[in-house]
């Protein structure tokens, strides 16, 4: 997980158990789960913040995957939606 530093416990209480679950199915659906890199880049458009989250999982292959939202627990599950259905 690279920039998520910024973000609150609680916010990083919920992302780490979305991850871990996220993690635990792909290793039961592909046994080659090396690992999962993460980062997060956030941006203000006006007054809102927006969320550019970056995913590349490494399970025998290479899968990457990119969301933006206004919500980070919307762009870590579209992210990690879109590499799973390329599994």
């Amino acid at each position: 997980l690279e920039g998520f530093s910024e973000l609150n416990g609680g916010e990083m209480i919920i992302i780490k158990k979305l991850v871990g679950n996220y993690v635990k199915e792909v290793t039961e659906r592909n046994g080659n789960f090396e690992r999962l890199n993460l980062n997060l880049n956030k941006s203000q458009l006006g007054e809102k913040d927006v969320f550019h989250l970056q995913a590349e999982l490494h399970a025998g292959d290479k899968f990457n995957s990119e969301a933006r939202d206004g919500n980070i627990f919307f762009a870590l599950d579209k992210a990690l939606k879109d590499i799973n259905t390329n599994l």
